[in-house]
């Protein structure tokens, strides 16, 4: 349901030789051709290269890096095989500029590569911005285009990772916060069904999220389809209680009420 729209031309994504996507399956791509990389030896550069991004993708130090990625090797050691796959990275992308190692940190040259997740968050601080000086179809357009970039967690494939951890509650944290403020800006302009739309992709990324659950089910109220307003609260009250062993709070269960007593 999300759309890209029209942007502007500073938060567009600009030509990059080498393209990583982190928020749908993990893709890497230089001169518009997907990099295949099947073979064990290309394994270790790729995980290098999620690393680095987990990790924020600029002035990373070598030894955060092999610490989290081969914690077996000390020393000399570590350093032998950060540099090893440090170089069978930069041959893979095929652009030295696009890996930097200086002073014993690692950094994602911007100038040379796309990295999904960066443009993520630029899209959501520009629309925060947006919001704050009352530039609220502005703000809707930017909070769609990022979304529509959000198609599974941070580093799905890597779900085991520890290291990815961090980043991947954060943007979904994102992800949930602003597609809510997206829905409640449909709410506003009584787009009820855009909104409908919207709370239902963030219970799909959030199922836990009470306050999505309420919004839905106010807007199926306003359309005056109160049976489904009534599903979207049983479908909670099982998940809660499967999920939390907790019953839904009681501003929902008032919200239900209504419902019932319609």
């Amino acid at each position: 349901m999300f759309s890209s729209g029209s942007l502007p031309v500073d938060i567009k994504e600009r030509e990059h030789g080498i393209r990583v996507f982190t928020l749908s399956r993990f893709n890497l791509v230089k001169g518009g051709r997907p990099v295949r990389f099947s073979k064990k030896t290309q394994q270790r550069p790729i995980t290098l290269l999620k690393a680095l991004i987990a990790l924020g993708g600029r002035e990373v130090k070598e030894e955060e890096l092999t610490n989290i990625l081969w914690p077996e090797t000390e020393g000399d050691s570590a350093h032998g095989v950060f540099a090893v796959n440090l170089h069978r990275l930069r041959r893979l992308v095929g652009n030295e500029k696009a890996v930097n190692f200086r002073d014993g940190k690692v950094t994602l040259n911007s100038r040379y590569c796309y990295v999904d997740v960066w443009l993520f968050e630029r899209l959501l601080g520009k629309a925060d911005t947006a919001l704050k000086d009352g530039r609220k179809n502005e703000a809707m357009q930017l909070i769609e285009k990022a979304a529509s970039m959000y198609s599974n967690p941070f580093l799905q494939d890597e779900h085991a990772a520890p290291w990815a951890d961090k980043l991947r509650k954060r943007l979904q944290s994102k992800f949930i916060r602003y597609v809510g403020k997206l829905g409640m800006l449909y709410e506003e302009k009584d787009e009820f069904e855009k909104a409908i739309d919207t709370f239902k992709k963030a219970i799909e990324i959030d199922p836990l999220s009470e306050g999505l659950y309420q919004h839905l089910m106010q807007c199926f109220q306003r359309l005056g389809r109160r049976a489904e307003a009534l599903v979207v609260y049983n479908n909670l009250k099982e998940i809660l209680s499967s999920t939390l062993g907790v019953d839904p709070s009681s501003q929902t269960a008032a919200i239900c009420k209504i419902l019932i007593n319609k």
